[in-house]
Protein backbone atom coordinates (compact mmCIF):
# COMPACT_ATOMS: atom_id res chain seq x y z
CA UNK A 1 0.00 0.00 0.00
CA UNK A 2 1.62 3.71 -1.39
CA UNK A 3 0.81 6.41 0.90
CA UNK A 4 2.64 9.55 -0.98
CA UNK A 5 4.80 7.99 -2.69
CA UNK A 6 6.18 5.72 0.40
CA UNK A 7 5.21 2.22 1.30
CA UNK A 8 4.47 1.27 4.48
CA UNK A 9 6.13 -2.19 4.82
CA UNK A 10 5.08 -3.68 8.47
CA UNK A 11 5.27 -3.13 11.98
CA UNK A 12 7.17 -5.43 14.47
CA UNK A 13 4.32 -6.65 16.88
CA UNK A 14 4.52 -5.10 20.24
CA UNK A 15 5.21 -6.92 23.22
CA UNK A 16 2.82 -7.60 26.31
CA UNK A 17 3.76 -4.76 29.04
CA UNK A 18 4.32 -6.42 32.75
CA UNK A 19 1.48 -5.09 34.56
CA UNK A 20 3.05 -2.44 36.92
CA UNK A 21 6.23 -1.30 35.07
CA UNK A 22 4.06 1.09 32.43
CA UNK A 23 7.27 3.98 32.88
CA UNK A 24 7.10 5.17 29.40
CA UNK A 25 6.46 3.62 26.00
CA UNK A 26 8.00 4.10 22.62
CA UNK A 27 6.94 3.38 18.75
CA UNK A 28 10.01 3.58 16.75
CA UNK A 29 9.43 5.56 13.11
CA UNK A 30 11.99 3.25 10.97
CA UNK A 31 12.54 4.80 7.71
CA UNK A 32 14.16 2.77 4.47
CA UNK A 33 14.73 5.00 1.69
CA UNK A 34 16.44 3.46 -1.77
CA UNK A 35 15.69 -0.29 -2.81
CA UNK A 36 16.63 -2.48 0.14
CA UNK A 37 14.92 -5.02 -0.91
CA UNK A 38 13.28 -7.44 2.25
CA UNK A 39 14.87 -5.37 4.34
CA UNK A 40 12.18 -4.37 6.45
CA UNK A 41 10.56 -7.87 6.38
CA UNK A 42 13.51 -8.98 7.91
CA UNK A 43 13.58 -6.19 10.58
CA UNK A 44 10.23 -6.23 11.32
CA UNK A 45 10.45 -9.64 12.30
CA UNK A 46 12.19 -8.94 15.47
CA UNK A 47 10.28 -8.90 18.22
CA UNK A 48 10.47 -5.27 19.65
CA UNK A 49 12.26 -4.67 23.26
CA UNK A 50 10.27 -4.22 26.31
CA UNK A 51 8.19 -1.03 26.16
CA UNK A 52 8.98 -0.68 22.36
CA UNK A 53 7.55 -1.16 19.05
CA UNK A 54 7.98 -0.61 15.39
CA UNK A 55 6.98 0.88 12.66
CA UNK A 56 8.48 0.70 8.85
CA UNK A 57 8.13 2.78 6.24
CA UNK A 58 9.94 2.19 2.27
CA UNK A 59 10.87 5.86 0.47
CA UNK A 60 12.15 5.61 -3.24
CA UNK A 61 14.04 9.03 -2.49
CA UNK A 62 14.92 11.26 0.34
CA UNK A 63 12.37 13.78 1.78
CA UNK A 64 12.26 16.44 4.58
CA UNK A 65 8.61 14.87 5.61
CA UNK A 66 10.44 11.68 5.37
CA UNK A 67 13.16 12.04 7.24
CA UNK A 68 11.63 14.66 9.90
CA UNK A 69 9.07 12.20 10.63
CA UNK A 70 11.82 9.08 11.19
CA UNK A 71 13.71 7.89 14.35
CA UNK A 72 16.61 5.25 12.26
CA UNK A 73 17.04 6.43 8.86
CA UNK A 74 18.83 3.43 6.88
CA UNK A 75 20.22 5.16 3.83
CA UNK A 76 21.25 3.34 0.40
CA UNK A 77 24.82 2.77 -0.44
CA UNK A 78 24.61 4.90 -3.23
CA UNK A 79 23.52 7.85 -1.10
CA UNK A 80 25.81 11.36 -2.11
CA UNK A 81 27.66 13.30 -0.24
CA UNK A 82 24.76 15.99 -0.17
CA UNK A 83 22.16 13.40 0.68
CA UNK A 84 24.13 12.49 3.74
CA UNK A 85 23.76 16.17 4.70
CA UNK A 86 20.36 17.09 3.55
CA UNK A 87 19.50 14.03 5.82
CA UNK A 88 21.77 15.40 8.61
CA UNK A 89 19.62 19.12 8.63
CA UNK A 90 16.32 17.48 8.08
CA UNK A 91 16.22 14.93 11.08
CA UNK A 92 15.24 15.38 14.53
CA UNK A 93 16.77 15.43 17.59
CA UNK A 94 17.59 11.75 18.63
CA UNK A 95 16.96 10.25 15.75
CA UNK A 96 19.91 7.58 14.05
CA UNK A 97 21.14 7.87 10.80
CA UNK A 98 22.33 4.69 9.46
CA UNK A 99 24.54 3.87 6.14
CA UNK A 100 24.48 1.12 4.25
CA UNK A 101 27.85 0.12 1.97
CA UNK A 102 29.96 -2.11 0.86
CA UNK A 103 33.44 -1.82 2.13
CA UNK A 104 34.68 -0.62 -1.46
CA UNK A 105 32.11 2.38 -1.07
CA UNK A 106 33.43 2.99 2.98
CA UNK A 107 36.80 3.46 1.50
CA UNK A 108 35.42 6.17 -0.59
CA UNK A 109 33.74 8.22 1.91
CA UNK A 110 35.20 10.93 3.20
CA UNK A 111 35.61 12.26 6.80
CA UNK A 112 32.71 14.93 6.37
CA UNK A 113 30.41 12.19 5.04
CA UNK A 114 31.24 10.00 8.09
CA UNK A 115 30.52 12.53 10.39
CA UNK A 116 26.90 12.56 9.04
CA UNK A 117 26.30 8.97 9.61
CA UNK A 118 25.38 6.93 13.12
CA UNK A 119 26.23 4.24 12.21
CA UNK A 120 27.34 1.96 9.15
CA UNK A 121 25.83 -1.37 8.12
CA UNK A 122 28.03 -3.35 5.88
CA UNK A 123 26.70 -4.75 2.55
CA UNK A 124 26.12 -7.35 2.16
CA UNK A 125 23.41 -7.33 4.17
CA UNK A 126 22.41 -10.91 5.15
CA UNK A 127 19.35 -11.93 7.43
CA UNK A 128 21.36 -12.72 10.13
CA UNK A 129 23.84 -9.71 9.93
CA UNK A 130 20.71 -6.95 9.52
CA UNK A 131 18.71 -8.80 12.55
CA UNK A 132 22.29 -8.56 14.55
CA UNK A 133 22.81 -5.02 13.94
CA UNK A 134 19.50 -4.03 14.62
CA UNK A 135 18.83 -5.78 17.76
CA UNK A 136 22.26 -3.78 18.80
CA UNK A 137 20.91 -0.45 17.50
CA UNK A 138 17.82 -1.52 19.47
CA UNK A 139 19.42 -2.15 22.78
CA UNK A 140 21.47 1.30 21.96
CA UNK A 141 18.25 2.88 21.77
CA UNK A 142 16.73 1.34 24.86
CA UNK A 143 19.67 2.35 26.80
CA UNK A 144 19.38 5.66 25.77
CA UNK A 145 15.94 5.80 27.08
CA UNK A 146 16.30 4.21 30.75
CA UNK A 147 18.95 6.29 30.72
CA UNK A 148 16.83 9.47 30.14
CA UNK A 149 14.25 8.27 32.47
CA UNK A 150 16.55 7.56 35.05
CA UNK A 151 17.65 11.14 34.76
CA UNK A 152 14.32 12.35 35.30
CA UNK A 153 13.64 10.01 38.05
CA UNK A 154 17.14 12.26 39.83
CA UNK A 155 16.27 15.65 37.96
CA UNK A 156 12.56 15.08 39.57
CA UNK A 157 13.32 13.75 42.71
CA UNK A 158 15.90 16.40 44.06
CA UNK A 159 13.82 19.09 42.54
CA UNK A 160 11.36 18.79 44.41
CA UNK A 161 12.77 18.66 48.13
CA UNK A 162 13.51 21.78 49.66
CA UNK A 163 17.13 20.89 50.40
CA UNK A 164 20.18 21.66 48.61
CA UNK A 165 21.52 18.91 46.42
CA UNK A 166 24.38 18.76 44.20
CA UNK A 167 27.23 16.47 42.80
CA UNK A 168 30.50 16.88 42.69
CA UNK A 169 33.92 15.61 40.89
CA UNK A 170 36.51 14.43 42.53
CA UNK A 171 38.44 18.08 41.69
CA UNK A 172 35.19 20.22 43.07
CA UNK A 173 33.43 21.10 40.29
CA UNK A 174 29.68 21.62 40.43
CA UNK A 175 28.36 18.39 37.72
CA UNK A 176 24.34 18.35 38.58
CA UNK A 177 22.20 20.72 41.48
CA UNK A 178 18.67 20.99 42.20
CA UNK A 179 16.13 23.61 41.90
CA UNK A 180 16.71 24.70 45.66
CA UNK A 181 20.17 24.91 44.95
CA UNK A 182 20.10 27.36 42.11
CA UNK A 183 17.42 29.59 44.49
CA UNK A 184 19.99 29.79 47.27
CA UNK A 185 22.72 30.79 44.97
CA UNK A 186 20.44 33.33 42.31
CA UNK A 187 22.22 31.05 39.67
CA UNK A 188 20.70 28.96 36.87
CA UNK A 189 21.79 25.31 36.46
CA UNK A 190 23.60 26.24 33.26
CA UNK A 191 25.90 29.15 35.15
CA UNK A 192 26.85 26.55 37.74
CA UNK A 193 27.12 23.66 36.02
CA UNK A 194 31.35 23.02 35.93
CA UNK A 195 31.88 25.63 38.64
CA UNK A 196 33.42 26.02 42.05
CA UNK A 197 32.02 27.31 45.18
CA UNK A 198 33.58 30.26 45.33
CA UNK A 199 31.91 31.82 41.96
CA UNK A 200 28.42 29.92 42.86
CA UNK A 201 28.56 31.67 46.38
CA UNK A 202 29.87 34.87 45.01
CA UNK A 203 33.11 34.90 47.54
CA UNK A 204 35.84 37.14 46.59
CA UNK A 205 38.29 35.12 45.35
CA UNK A 206 40.75 36.29 48.06
CA UNK A 207 38.45 34.93 50.68
CA UNK A 208 37.82 31.97 49.08
CA UNK A 209 42.09 30.68 48.95
CA UNK A 210 41.43 31.61 52.77
CA UNK A 211 38.58 29.66 53.60
CA UNK A 212 37.59 27.20 51.26
CA UNK A 213 39.10 24.52 52.49
CA UNK A 214 36.53 24.10 55.09
CA UNK A 215 34.13 22.64 52.70
CA UNK A 216 37.03 21.08 50.59
CA UNK A 217 38.21 19.33 53.99
CA UNK A 218 34.68 17.88 54.78
CA UNK A 219 34.61 16.48 51.72
CA UNK A 220 37.91 15.05 51.24
CA UNK A 221 37.02 13.34 54.68
CA UNK A 222 34.25 11.97 53.27
CA UNK A 223 36.06 10.40 50.22
CA UNK A 224 38.78 9.15 53.12
CA UNK A 225 36.11 7.56 54.89
CA UNK A 226 34.89 5.93 52.03
CA UNK A 227 30.71 6.54 53.58
CA UNK A 228 28.20 8.88 53.93
CA UNK A 229 29.16 11.62 56.53
CA UNK A 230 27.30 14.71 58.79
CA UNK A 231 28.87 17.76 58.72
CA UNK A 232 27.95 20.99 60.43
CA UNK A 233 29.49 23.60 57.80
CA UNK A 234 29.23 27.19 57.96
CA UNK A 235 28.87 29.50 54.02
CA UNK A 236 29.27 32.66 53.25
CA UNK A 237 26.64 33.82 50.82
CA UNK A 238 25.12 37.08 49.91
CA UNK A 239 22.59 37.11 52.58
CA UNK A 240 25.23 36.43 55.21
CA UNK A 241 26.60 33.84 56.45
CA UNK A 242 24.39 30.69 56.69
CA UNK A 243 24.83 27.08 58.34
CA UNK A 244 23.65 23.95 57.01
CA UNK A 245 23.55 20.52 58.39
CA UNK A 246 25.21 18.70 55.43
CA UNK A 247 25.29 14.75 54.60
CA UNK A 248 27.85 13.90 51.83
CA UNK A 249 28.63 10.98 50.20
CA UNK A 250 31.39 9.57 48.23
CA UNK A 251 30.01 8.10 44.24
CA UNK A 252 32.29 4.77 43.41
CA UNK A 253 32.61 4.04 39.71
CA UNK A 254 31.41 1.05 38.19
CA UNK A 255 33.99 -1.11 40.21
CA UNK A 256 33.05 0.16 43.30
CA UNK A 257 36.30 0.96 44.41
CA UNK A 258 37.21 4.16 42.26
CA UNK A 259 35.72 7.23 44.05
CA UNK A 260 34.72 9.83 40.71
CA UNK A 261 33.29 12.15 43.12
CA UNK A 262 30.72 13.21 45.97
CA UNK A 263 27.14 14.00 46.37
CA UNK A 264 25.89 16.43 49.04
CA UNK A 265 22.70 17.17 50.91
CA UNK A 266 22.33 20.49 52.94
CA UNK A 267 19.51 21.58 54.95
CA UNK A 268 19.44 25.14 55.76
CA UNK A 269 19.48 25.37 59.97
CA UNK A 270 20.57 28.50 60.26
CA UNK A 271 16.98 29.98 61.95
CA UNK A 272 16.66 26.80 63.75
CA UNK A 273 19.94 27.87 64.76
CA UNK A 274 18.68 31.61 65.51
CA UNK A 275 15.70 30.05 67.19
CA UNK A 276 17.78 27.88 69.59
CA UNK A 277 20.26 30.65 70.27
CA UNK A 278 17.68 32.88 71.05
CA UNK A 279 15.40 30.17 73.52
CA UNK A 280 18.91 29.63 75.69
CA UNK A 281 18.77 33.46 75.48
CA UNK A 282 14.93 33.23 77.15
CA UNK A 283 15.65 29.80 79.31
CA UNK A 284 18.98 31.48 81.06
CA UNK A 285 17.42 34.86 81.04
CA UNK A 286 14.03 33.89 83.05
CA UNK A 287 13.85 33.84 86.78
CA UNK A 288 12.73 30.01 86.69
CA UNK A 289 13.99 26.49 86.64
CA UNK A 290 13.25 24.32 83.64
CA UNK A 291 13.41 20.47 83.46
CA UNK A 292 12.17 18.76 80.42
CA UNK A 293 11.77 15.01 80.55
CA UNK A 294 11.35 11.94 78.12
CA UNK A 295 7.80 10.05 77.89
CA UNK A 296 8.52 7.71 80.80
CA UNK A 297 10.03 10.90 82.82
CA UNK A 298 13.38 10.61 82.29
CA UNK A 299 15.30 14.06 82.46
CA UNK A 300 16.85 14.68 79.18
CA UNK A 301 17.48 18.59 80.01
CA UNK A 302 18.48 20.34 82.40
CA UNK A 303 17.74 24.77 82.02
CA UNK A 304 17.45 27.40 83.89
CA UNK A 305 17.86 28.15 87.81
CA UNK A 306 17.40 24.65 88.83
CA UNK A 307 20.97 24.54 90.18
CA UNK A 308 20.75 26.98 92.12
CA UNK A 309 17.32 26.54 93.95
CA UNK A 310 18.87 22.90 94.55
CA UNK A 311 22.67 23.89 95.12
CA UNK A 312 23.70 20.86 92.32
CA UNK A 313 25.01 20.53 88.84
CA UNK A 314 22.20 20.32 86.47
CA UNK A 315 24.45 17.71 84.39
CA UNK A 316 24.23 15.41 87.83
CA UNK A 317 20.22 15.33 86.79
CA UNK A 318 20.25 13.86 83.22
CA UNK A 319 19.08 10.48 82.89
CA UNK A 320 17.70 10.55 85.99
CA UNK A 321 14.12 9.34 86.67
CA UNK A 322 12.08 12.93 87.73
CA UNK A 323 9.47 11.29 89.76
CA UNK A 324 11.98 9.68 92.28
CA UNK A 325 14.30 13.07 92.06
CA UNK A 326 11.05 14.80 93.25
CA UNK A 327 10.25 12.49 96.12
CA UNK A 328 13.74 12.75 97.51
CA UNK A 329 14.34 16.89 97.74
CA UNK A 330 11.00 18.19 98.28
CA UNK A 331 8.45 18.00 100.93
CA UNK A 332 4.83 19.51 101.85
CA UNK A 333 3.65 18.81 98.53
CA UNK A 334 0.28 20.50 98.02
CA UNK A 335 -1.91 22.64 95.27
CA UNK A 336 -0.84 26.04 94.49
CA UNK A 337 -2.37 29.47 94.50
CA UNK A 338 -2.64 28.76 90.64
CA UNK A 339 -4.94 26.65 88.75
CA UNK A 340 -2.26 23.72 87.69
CA UNK A 341 0.35 24.53 89.79
CA UNK A 342 1.65 22.82 92.96
CA UNK A 343 4.20 24.07 95.61
CA UNK A 344 6.42 22.40 97.84
CA UNK A 345 9.19 22.83 100.84
CA UNK A 346 12.86 22.57 99.72
CA UNK A 347 15.44 22.56 102.66
CA UNK A 348 18.95 22.79 101.84
CA UNK A 349 21.25 23.64 104.40
CA UNK A 350 18.56 24.73 107.44
CA UNK A 351 17.18 27.33 104.77
CA UNK A 352 13.33 26.65 103.89
CA UNK A 353 12.03 27.65 100.35
CA UNK A 354 8.84 27.28 98.63
CA UNK A 355 8.75 26.21 95.49
CA UNK A 356 5.75 26.75 92.56
CA UNK A 357 5.93 23.96 89.67
CA UNK A 358 3.95 23.18 86.96
CA UNK A 359 4.15 20.05 85.17
CA UNK A 360 2.85 20.34 81.27
CA UNK A 361 2.88 17.01 78.99
CA UNK A 362 4.70 17.99 75.39
CA UNK A 363 2.51 16.25 73.16
CA UNK A 364 3.34 15.74 69.20
CA UNK A 365 0.96 16.85 66.26
CA UNK A 366 -1.04 13.53 66.52
CA UNK A 367 -1.88 14.40 70.69
CA UNK A 368 1.04 11.67 71.64
CA UNK A 369 2.81 12.71 74.98
CA UNK A 370 6.50 12.52 73.79
CA UNK A 371 7.57 14.28 77.19
CA UNK A 372 7.22 16.42 80.08
CA UNK A 373 7.84 19.82 80.90
CA UNK A 374 8.44 21.18 83.98
CA UNK A 375 8.70 24.66 85.38
CA UNK A 376 10.32 25.55 88.82
CA UNK A 377 9.96 29.15 90.15
CA UNK A 378 10.89 30.21 94.21
CA UNK A 379 7.77 31.77 95.86
CA UNK A 380 9.69 31.59 98.87
CA UNK A 381 9.46 35.88 99.08
CA UNK A 382 5.75 36.35 97.66
CA UNK A 383 4.51 33.80 100.22
CA UNK A 384 6.16 35.67 103.13
CA UNK A 385 5.25 38.77 101.58
CA UNK A 386 1.39 37.60 101.25
CA UNK A 387 1.92 36.39 104.67
CA UNK A 388 2.67 40.04 106.10
CA UNK A 389 -0.43 41.28 103.84
CA UNK A 390 -2.42 38.48 105.23
CA UNK A 391 -1.46 39.43 108.73
CA UNK A 392 -2.02 43.46 108.19
CA UNK A 393 -5.03 42.51 106.82
CA UNK A 394 -6.69 40.18 109.60
CA UNK A 395 -4.75 40.58 112.39
CA UNK A 396 -4.23 43.58 115.13
CA UNK A 397 -0.80 44.58 114.97
CA UNK A 398 -0.07 45.46 119.08
CA UNK A 399 -1.30 42.08 120.07
CA UNK A 400 -1.18 39.34 117.11
CA UNK A 401 -4.72 38.73 117.36
CA UNK A 402 -7.71 38.38 114.62
CA UNK A 403 -8.85 42.00 114.07
CA UNK A 404 -13.06 41.57 114.36
CA UNK A 405 -13.82 41.23 110.80
CA UNK A 406 -11.45 38.01 110.49
CA UNK A 407 -13.05 36.61 113.45
CA UNK A 408 -16.15 36.81 111.98
CA UNK A 409 -15.16 35.07 108.74
CA UNK A 410 -12.88 32.16 110.59
CA UNK A 411 -16.17 31.06 112.79
CA UNK A 412 -18.30 31.53 109.69
CA UNK A 413 -16.30 29.06 107.59
CA UNK A 414 -14.96 26.71 110.41
CA UNK A 415 -17.66 26.21 113.25
CA UNK A 416 -20.03 23.69 111.02
CA UNK A 417 -22.43 21.86 113.75
CA UNK A 418 -19.89 22.06 116.98
CA UNK A 419 -21.14 23.28 119.86
CA UNK A 420 -19.45 26.87 120.22
CA UNK A 421 -17.90 28.98 123.73
CA UNK A 422 -16.86 32.34 123.71
CA UNK A 423 -15.06 34.45 126.16
CA UNK A 424 -15.75 38.10 126.14
CA UNK A 425 -12.89 39.64 128.13
CA UNK A 426 -12.72 43.43 129.24
CA UNK A 427 -9.61 45.05 131.21
CA UNK A 428 -10.83 46.70 134.29
CA UNK A 429 -10.63 50.50 134.72
CA UNK A 430 -8.44 50.64 131.38
CA UNK A 431 -9.54 54.21 130.23
CA UNK A 432 -8.33 55.56 133.31
CA UNK A 433 -5.51 54.62 133.82
CA UNK A 434 -4.56 54.89 129.67
CA UNK A 435 -5.92 58.56 130.35
CA UNK A 436 -3.79 58.99 133.31
CA UNK A 437 -0.60 57.50 132.14
CA UNK A 438 -0.93 57.54 128.35
CA UNK A 439 -0.80 55.21 126.19
CA UNK A 440 2.42 53.56 126.23
CA UNK A 441 1.42 52.03 129.42
CA UNK A 442 -2.01 51.41 127.84
CA UNK A 443 0.10 49.38 124.78
CA UNK A 444 1.98 47.61 127.18
CA UNK A 445 -1.33 46.39 129.23
CA UNK A 446 -2.55 45.43 126.42
CA UNK A 447 0.41 43.41 125.04
CA UNK A 448 0.17 41.76 128.83
CA UNK A 449 -3.39 40.67 128.87
CA UNK A 450 -2.76 39.01 125.56
CA UNK A 451 0.20 36.88 126.57
CA UNK A 452 -2.09 35.44 129.26
CA UNK A 453 -5.09 34.92 127.14
CA UNK A 454 -2.81 33.00 125.13
CA UNK A 455 -1.85 30.84 127.78
CA UNK A 456 -4.90 30.35 129.63
CA UNK A 457 -6.44 29.15 125.82
CA UNK A 458 -3.45 28.04 123.74
CA UNK A 459 -4.80 26.80 120.18
CA UNK A 460 -7.89 28.81 120.64
CA UNK A 461 -8.97 31.95 118.25
CA UNK A 462 -8.68 35.22 119.90
CA UNK A 463 -9.59 38.44 118.50
CA UNK A 464 -9.36 41.87 119.47
CA UNK A 465 -12.79 43.21 119.76
CA UNK A 466 -11.37 47.03 119.82
CA UNK A 467 -10.01 49.37 122.44
CA UNK A 468 -9.20 47.26 125.65
CA UNK A 469 -11.94 44.28 124.86
CA UNK A 470 -10.96 40.64 123.72
CA UNK A 471 -13.22 37.26 122.70
CA UNK A 472 -11.84 34.00 122.77
CA UNK A 473 -13.85 31.21 120.54
CA UNK A 474 -13.97 27.58 121.98
CA UNK A 475 -14.88 25.67 119.33
CA UNK A 476 -16.06 21.88 120.06
CA UNK A 477 -17.23 20.46 123.39
CA UNK A 478 -16.07 21.55 126.02
CA UNK A 479 -17.93 21.63 129.95
CA UNK A 480 -18.75 24.66 131.84
CA UNK A 481 -16.28 23.64 134.90
CA UNK A 482 -13.85 23.36 132.30
CA UNK A 483 -14.48 26.77 130.78
CA UNK A 484 -14.12 27.86 134.70
CA UNK A 485 -11.24 26.83 135.27
CA UNK A 486 -9.37 28.67 132.48
CA UNK A 487 -11.20 31.82 133.42
CA UNK A 488 -9.94 31.43 136.57
CA UNK A 489 -6.47 30.80 135.21
CA UNK A 490 -6.48 33.18 133.15
CA UNK A 491 -8.02 36.23 135.59
CA UNK A 492 -5.40 34.57 138.02
CA UNK A 493 -2.69 35.33 135.52
CA UNK A 494 -3.86 39.04 135.09
CA UNK A 495 -3.89 39.46 138.33
CA UNK A 496 -0.54 39.06 139.38
CA UNK A 497 0.43 41.39 136.67
CA UNK A 498 0.80 45.39 137.58
CA UNK A 499 -0.12 48.07 134.97
CA UNK A 500 3.32 49.86 136.72
CA UNK A 501 5.81 48.66 139.18
CA UNK A 502 6.84 52.24 140.29
CA UNK A 503 3.09 52.74 142.06
CA UNK A 504 2.58 49.18 142.32
CA UNK A 505 -1.23 49.54 140.62
CA UNK A 506 -2.87 45.84 140.23
CA UNK A 507 -4.46 44.86 136.28
CA UNK A 508 -7.64 42.67 136.49
CA UNK A 509 -10.13 41.95 133.89
CA UNK A 510 -13.78 40.58 134.02
CA UNK A 511 -15.16 38.01 131.63
CA UNK A 512 -18.00 37.13 130.18
CA UNK A 513 -18.87 33.70 129.12
CA UNK A 514 -21.54 32.46 126.40
CA UNK A 515 -22.09 28.73 124.80
CA UNK A 516 -23.97 26.56 122.99
CA UNK A 517 -24.74 23.27 121.35
CA UNK A 518 -27.23 24.76 118.56
CA UNK A 519 -25.15 25.14 115.85
CA UNK A 520 -28.28 27.29 114.63
CA UNK A 521 -27.68 30.27 117.46
CA UNK A 522 -25.53 32.95 115.13
CA UNK A 523 -22.09 34.75 115.88
CA UNK A 524 -24.00 37.38 116.70
CA UNK A 525 -26.17 36.40 119.32
CA UNK A 526 -23.43 34.69 121.03
CA UNK A 527 -20.96 37.60 121.32
CA UNK A 528 -23.93 40.01 122.66
CA UNK A 529 -24.70 37.04 125.39
CA UNK A 530 -20.99 37.42 126.13
CA UNK A 531 -20.79 41.01 126.34
CA UNK A 532 -24.26 41.41 128.60
CA UNK A 533 -22.26 38.70 130.72
CA UNK A 534 -19.24 40.35 131.08
CA UNK A 535 -21.06 43.61 131.99
CA UNK A 536 -22.43 41.41 134.91
CA UNK A 537 -19.27 40.61 135.89
CA UNK A 538 -18.17 44.32 136.16
CA UNK A 539 -20.85 45.31 138.14
CA UNK A 540 -20.21 43.00 139.94
CA UNK A 541 -17.44 44.01 141.61
CA UNK A 542 -14.94 43.27 138.76
CA UNK A 543 -12.12 40.72 138.15
CA UNK A 544 -14.45 38.07 137.94
CA UNK A 545 -16.24 35.69 135.23
CA UNK A 546 -19.13 35.28 134.60
CA UNK A 547 -21.79 32.65 132.93
CA UNK A 548 -24.74 33.95 130.67
CA UNK A 549 -28.52 33.29 131.59
CA UNK A 550 -31.28 34.26 129.62
CA UNK A 551 -32.29 36.12 132.75
CA UNK A 552 -29.59 38.26 132.37
CA UNK A 553 -32.12 40.11 129.08
CA UNK A 554 -34.60 41.66 131.41
CA UNK A 555 -33.68 45.79 131.63
CA UNK A 556 -34.09 45.36 135.18
CA UNK A 557 -31.23 42.79 135.72
CA UNK A 558 -28.89 44.64 133.55
CA UNK A 559 -29.84 47.72 135.23
CA UNK A 560 -29.53 46.39 139.00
Amino acid sequence: MRICGAVLISGGKRPPVKEGFILYHSNLQIQIFGDHGSLADVLGAITPLDRFEHSFSSFAALSQEAVAAGDILILPEDASAEMLWQAESWRKAGSVTVLCCTSARLAELQEAELAAADLIWPLPLTPALAQFEFSALQKTLKDRKDAWLTRRWLDTAIDSIPELVWFKDIRGAHLKVNDSFCSAVSKTKEQIQGRGHYYIWDIPEDEYQRGEYICLESEAETMRRRKTCLFDEKVKTKQGMRQFQTYKSPIFDEDGKTILGTVGVAHDVTELRNMNNELEIVFNSIPLGILICDSDWTISSVRGRIGEYFSIDGKDLLRKNYQDWKRQNLTEEHPGIRPGYQEAMLEIGGDRRVLEFLEEPITDIFQNVTGYLCLYGDVTMERKYEEEMFRSANRDFLTGFYNRRYFYEFLTRNRSSQPLALLYMDIDDFKQVNDRFGHQYGDKALAMAAEEIRTAFPGCVTARMGGDEFVTAVVGQISREELASKADSLLRGITGRTWMAECNLPMSISIGISCTANPGVSVDELVRQADIAMYISKRSGKCRYCFYAPDMDTREHIQG
